[in-house]
């Protein structure tokens, strides 16, 4: 359970990071 919620988090984290350098 604790996998998929990591992957979950890191995957969000990666799309957020590249909205933001694509805004800037």
């Amino acid at each position: 359970p604790g996998v998929g919620k990591t992957t979950v988090m890191r995957e969000i984290a990666c799309v957020l990071a590249d909205e933001f350098h694509k805004r800037v």
